[in-house]
């Protein structure tokens, strides 16, 4: 069993790349999709993630305790930014790494 988890799932890039990782997992993984707000997400997509396997979670940029959540355990995590630019995008990412690496994630992948 692996573990995955994709962040920026309520997003344009992160929905479609979500709805891609759900049609490839293998049912032995697990597969974590989060966004800073899941019920921002229309509830028929939710359900079709879950429906295949997946977990919905809520997990925040600016929260590490949330990524940290739901990185522990993970083979692999891939970030997909958001529309911030500048600082607030560094800050962001800057969480997302100190939580993977507190949580020992070996592979982490940022999509920007």
């Amino acid at each position: 069993m692996v573990k995955y988890v994709l962040t920026g799932v309520g997003g344009n890039i992160g929905g479609h790349a979500a709805d891609f990782a759900v049609e490839i997992k293998k049912p032995e993984d697990v597969l974590v999709l989060t966004s800073s707000d899941v019920s921002k997400i229309s509830p028929e997509r939710v359900a079709n993630w879950k429906a295949k396997g997946a977990i919905v979670e809520n997990a925040d940029y600016l929260d590490v305790d949330s990524l940290k959540k739901v990185f522990e355990g993970a083979e692999a995590v891939a970030f997909i930014s958001t529309w911030l630019f500048g600082d607030g995008r560094r800050g962001q990412m800057k969480n997302c790494i100190k939580a993977a690496k507190e949580t020992g994630v070996k592979r982490p992948v940022l999509a920007s």
